[in-house]
């Protein structure tokens, strides 16, 4: 996150292998690496984050291990991924929300914005797909959907559509 500004960069990520030790890495391709630009109200969840930690910073101390982490322990050191999942489930539990998966935040915008028209490669640069192939493979439920607006515009354009 940039400062005030409404982007939220994704840079790098955590890789946490089995048995071994946990490691800041290249995200694992070039388009996972991204800008994302959220609305307003979205960017209060992460600043109250940021807000939250700086606090967690200010108890620690000298304990502070800065590592510009987004997702850190109390003292700045890597979450362990279960621990950022199992506290994702409780704010859901607590917010009243219906349950969804944890990586669901990422793609039903997705979704959302095929049912909208949006152009499958814009829609694709969001959620760092390496391709517009990616973004159809993980949301092939949504193009079936568009099919008879698709056979209306086309109809349209064609001059079949009732213009009265």
């Amino acid at each position: 996150m940039d400062g005030e500004a409404a982007d939220l960069h994704v840079r790098y990520s955590l890789s946490w292998p089995v048995g071994g030790s946990p490691d800041i890495v290249e995200p694992k391709t070039g388009s996972s690496a991204r800008r994302i630009g959220p609305d307003a109200q979205t960017m209060e969840a992460p600043r109250g984050y940021r807000r939250r930690q700086a606090a967690d910073r200010l108890r620690a101390g000298q304990r502070w291990g800065d590592r510009g982490l987004v997702f850190a322990t109390r003292t700045g050191g890597f979450a362990r991924p279960q621990d950022v999942r199992e506290s994702f489930n409780t704010e859901i539990r607590q917010s009243g929300l219906v349950r969804i998966r944890f990586h669901d935040p990422r793609h039903t915008p997705a979704t959302l914005l095929l049912r909208q028209g949006r152009t499958i490669q814009a829609v694709a640069d969001r959620p760092g797909h390496a391709n517009a192939a990616n973004l159809l493979r993980r949301h092939p439920h949504v193009l079936p959907d568009q099919r008879a607006g698709i056979a209306r515009v086309v109809g349209d354009v064609l001059g079949g559509g009732d213009h009265r």
